[in-house]
């Protein structure tokens, strides 16, 4: 068997002939001591890069969707400090992937804090060997990161990641030999945007998925871009792309995504089926794993549809919320059943507080979704895309489908009001619509509308729900629109806080199938629709009897009726005038305002 020493494609190259190895046994001549494993690694000495031995991962055969076996090794580190992986890989012909598997492998950098939770900010991948990557040749992988504030350990990792334990999946193995872990000097910076038209490659850009290349064939200026397609080889979607996390914004910024697209007539996603790409923003919480598509994602060219063969322009703007360290600018394209297509990207750039939002937190925005996006509607979970197939009206309405995770899942979509107060008449409605050859009818998911607020804290109190289709229910209706409406009134406990309009996708553990459709949402505060600087007129008032506002019906009240007797401006018991009515509620309402005349 002929095996060469080759180095194959690196996420971010940098050279380590004179770094400071911080690994132990990283070429594995001591088996995988000082490694820690999962599933199914194990020292070889069947080929070797370097010495006699090496480490194999191959498929877990465990069953489960996603399942992996890994090999990693941590080490302490520095926050700022910038370091680099490098390891030679092997795909060996003998125990080689099947070509329509969707098995993988790729070698992370991961950073944990003190009390060893592993952090988003600072992951970075290699690129990924899969059937289609070169066989019996040792390929270089490589990754840099820079640890973030909180960093205490960085971790490398090697994964092999199969979708399953069943055929075809079941076959193909990796040997990995000559690991290292160095410190390096980053060029990179998540305070700054850089790189932007890709003249140095994808320098300071991460990378996911297999398709993701720089290009000189075409180029808006300079002589670079960046192509991403999707995956020839594999069934059903996939998703392949590349991004930047911004970290130096604060709640209440705009960013703005923007650049250029070009589309090949020659390999085209035009006349495709099911293939997109999209540019968007990922939040950063300050602790928890990202956030994909808050803001909602704009189709930049789809399979039904788009101008080929010019460079055209994109933009995608965004609010930052309160609770987020960051955001990352994302270019992703999503593959569809091994079908052929490119997109090419050039001059991308990110910035902000360059544009005023678009959006309000007063009034109900692109309640249609006619704009063709989600923009202005915060969301929550993976599967919610603005598409041209069903409509109660107009052109679009947003699809909404389960995240097929093992446990209880939501999908929603929200809009917050800022311009509410307690006693305040709320009311959200929206059309929805199942088809019969995509329903949710017989199974357990369910969409519904509601409710939820904060209080002045932030602290989130919610709402009862109002069922729009519920697949659990014998008589769901498909392939017709129908509506709901859910009424609420905003509580005392919320006072000063805010009012979240929702429309909510619920799946269960049982992976029930089947979307919703929704279209023609509506806000009524007060039975009026709430516009910038109004909120549908006042409510009701809690506490008509707390006259001198210090929120206690009492002495100061009584005295506030008597110097203004016979006038107008303390009727308490709304009789026109102020007389011995006023101080009767007044008296009968005496204490904390919790009741009203």
């Amino acid at each position: 068997m002929n095996i060469s020493k080759m180095t194959g494609f690196a996420l971010l190259a940098v050279s380590t002939a004179s770094a400071q190895n911080l690994l132990s046994n990283a070429d594995f001549e001591s088996g995988i001591d000082g490694w820690i494993t999962f599933n199914n690694v194990e020292a070889s000495t069947e080929v070797a890069f370097d010495g006699v031995g090496a480490a194999k991962l191959f498929n877990p055969f465990n069953g489960k969707e996603g399942g992996g076996s890994v090999l990693e090794q941590s080490t302490s580190c520095e926050p700022g400090q910038a370091y680099q992986s490098s390891v030679m890989t092997l795909l060996p012909s003998f125990d080689a992937m099947s070509a329509d598997s969707g098995n993988f492998f790729v070698t992370q950098i991961r950073f944990l804090d003190g009390a060893g939770n592993t952090l988003d900010l600072g992951a970075a991948d290699s690129a990924q060997l899969n059937a289609s990557s070169p066989q019996d040749t040792w390929t270089e992988l490589t990754c840099a990161a820079t640890a973030p504030p909180d960093a205490a350990t960085v971790k490398v990792i090697s994964v092999f990641v199969s979708p399953n334990g069943d055929e075809p999946n079941v076959s193909g193995s990796v040997f990995v030999d000559g690991y290292s872990l160095s410190l390096a000097e980053s060029t990179c910076s998540t305070a700054e945007f850089e790189n932007p038209s890709f003249e140095s490659g994808l320098e300071c850009w991460d990378v996911f998925g297999t398709n993701v290349f720089e290009s000189n064939l075409f180029a808006r200026t300079g002589s670079a871009s960046v192509s991403v397609s999707g995956e020839t080889d594999a069934g059903g979607e996939n998703y392949s792309g590349f991004f930047q996390d911004i970290t130096n914004v604060s709640a209440g910024d705009v960013v703005t995504f923007s650049g250029y697209y070009y589309s090949d007539p020659s390999n085209s996603i035009v006349g495709t089926a099911g293939q997109r790409a999209v540019i968007k923003f990922d939040g950063l919480p300050f602790g928890g794993d990202p956030v994909y598509g808050f803001a909602g994602e704009e189709v930049v060219i789809s399979s039904d549809g788009g101008v080929e063969g010019e460079w055209l322009p994109i933009s995608f703007t965004a609010t930052v919320p309160g609770d987020y360290a960051g955001v990352r600018a994302a270019i992703v394209f999503v593959g569809s059943n091994g079908q052929s297509g490119s997109v090419y990207f050039d001059d991308m750039e990110v910035c902000i507080n360059c544009v005023e939002s678009p959006c309000s937190d007063e009034a109900l925005q692109n309640a249609s979704f006619e704009e063709g996006s989600l923009e202005c509607w915060d969301r929550f979970g993976n599967n919610i895309y603005v598409e041209d197939t069903y409509a109660q009206d107009g052109t679009y309405s947003a699809k909404m489908f389960g995240n097929f995770f093992d446990v209880e899942n939501y999908t929603g979509l929200t809009q917050t009001f800022t311009n509410v107060a307690v006693g305040d008449e709320l009311s959200i409605s929206a059309w929805g619509y199942t088809p019969s050859d995509d329903s949710i009818a017989n199974g357990g998911n369910r969409v519904v509308v509601k409710w939820d607020f904060t209080d002045a804290n932030g602290a989130q109190i919610f709402g009862a729900d109002t069922p729009l289709l519920d697949g659990a229910d014998a008589n769901t209706p498909e392939d017709q629109w129908v509506q709901a409406t859910n009424l609420n009134t905003f509580p005392q406990e919320a006072a000063g806080g805010t009012a979240t309009a929702v429309v909510l996708f619920f799946q269960p553990a049982s992976f029930d199938g089947g979307a919703v459709w929704v279209d023609n949402v509506e806000v009524l505060i007060n039975g009026e629709e709430p516009t910038d600087g109004g909120g549908g007129g006042p409510g009701p008032d809690p506490c008509p009897c707390d006259v001198d506002n210090d929120t206690i019906c009492g002495f100061g009240d009584v005295l506030a009726v008597l110097s203004d007797w016979q006038g107008t401006d303390t009727d308490v018991d709304g009789d026109g005038t102020v007389g011995f009515g006023d101080v009767l509620a007044v008296l009968s309402n005496w204490g904390p305002c919790d009741k009203t005349p």
